[in-house]
């Protein structure tokens, strides 16, 4: 591997970027995977830069709604592209996370850690998990476990309106704790 050469660190710039669509939550888009999306997009972006993916130290990538089943995008988008030995974090930061991406990125730049980060973020609220109180996932767990009548015994024990989500704490306009 040839040896890097040193960037001149006083100033930063964006050298490209791409931009997947936008849809309403449960519409069209619905079914795409958001580590899919963003491994796609980085992917182009990559291509479109002539960069070869040995040459990124870092990705850093957002996401206010964290994927259950990879709750860090960033690395699943490196192993995704067979980037095995780059570096990989996801940030959050409610409304400012792809802002707090580029911000890390630049951060990591600025300090010499890195001459080149690709930083971005992903949401598709289609693929948000569903919270329910946490009663309602023991009485759930329960039935997983049970058999003929306590079974059934212990899913009445669920009424309709256990089923609807509850609604995060994070309020516009006003701190939450």
């Amino acid at each position: 591997m040839a040896a890097k050469k040193t960037l001149k660190r006083d100033r930063l710039g964006i050298v490209g970027g791409k931009r997947t669509p936008f849809a309403k939550a449960w519409s069209t888009l619905g079914d795409i995977d958001p580590v899919q999306l963003s491994t796609d997009c980085v992917r182009e972006t990559l291509f479109d830069l002539g960069l070869d993916p040995s040459e990124v130290d870092h990705i850093v990538w957002g996401t206010v709604i964290s994927v259950p089943r990879s709750p860090n995008v960033g690395r699943e988008i490196a192993l995704n592209l067979n980037m095995y030995n780059t570096p990989a974090v996801t940030v959050t930061r409610a409304c400012a996370t792809g802002f707090e991406a580029v911000a890390s990125a630049c951060r990591l730049i600025m300090s010499g850690e890195c001459d080149v980060v690709v930083a971005g973020g992903v949401d598709v609220t289609s693929a948000a998990p569903v919270p329910h109180r946490k009663e309602v996932i023991d009485t759930l767990q329960k039935a997983q476990k049970a058999k003929g009548f306590d079974l059934v015994k212990t899913i009445t024990q669920v009424s309709p309106k256990d089923l609807f989500p509850v609604a995060p704490s994070i309020k516009i306009g006003r701190a939450h704790v």
